[in-house]
């Protein structure tokens, strides 16, 4: 019995966030209120708040979850690339990111504004993700053989992944200052200058 309890606690949180990513995409965060999100989902108010003690709580939420599953998506593609080095790999992870982003819209306008180095940090933190943890400390790793701490690396990667998300948005929602297309190569070259071993 325990394991069906279980199992329909699952689902409802699984339809609050389905309902609130729906709702996020269709309109936007600020358009979009709790009611609007349990009348969508199905279900009473005072569940939401078994889940989520706030509207903010459900969105990081879901951009961890849809994050995280890419992210990991694209490190498993770049594992088995053979790159030289690890800003290759950041590359590479960054145009696996950025080409999903572009065809998923929806997600974008979600994902994008909400990166953050907390969404890094959380994702490091938690069980689930072991996976993506372990190629982080790789990375760290490598950025030690380069010169950094693990403090600097970790900025540098907060740095990388803000400013691709920013151009992403820009360049894929907005098109400025030019499509994504004319940015990939100039937000790579940055990425690769960023990561380059200290002198």
């Amino acid at each position: 019995m325990a394991g069906k309890a279980e199992q329909n606690k699952l689902e409802k949180k699984e339809n609050l966030e389905q309902a609130a990513y729906e709702l996020f995409s269709e309109t936007s965060f600020d358009s979009t209120s709790i009611d609007q999100i349990v009348r969508r989902a199905n279900v009473a108010k005072g569940t939401f708040y078994l889940y989520f003690k706030d509207k903010h709580q459900i969105l990081r939420s879901i951009v961890i979850k849809h994050s995280a599953g890419l992210l990991r998506e694209a490190l498993r593609q770049a594992e088995t690339a053979g790159l030289p080095n690890h800003a290759e790999m950041v590359v590479f992870v960054a145009d696996y990111m950025i080409d999903y982003l572009r065809r998923h819209k929806p997600l974008l306008k979600i994902i994008t504004k909400n990166l953050s180095w907390s969404l890094l940090d959380q994702t490091v933190r938690e069980a689930q993700y072991e996976d993506i943890r372990r190629i982080l400390e790789r990375y760290t790793a490598d950025m030690a053989a380069a010169g950094y701490g693990e403090e600097e690396a970790f900025r540098l990667l907060f740095m990388v992944i803000e400013l691709v998300s920013t151009v992403c948005y820009s360049a894929v929602v907005l098109e400025q200052p030019a499509g994504l297309d004319e940015m990939k190569p100039l937000l790579f070259t940055a990425i690769r200058r960023m990561l380059a071993p200290k002198v």
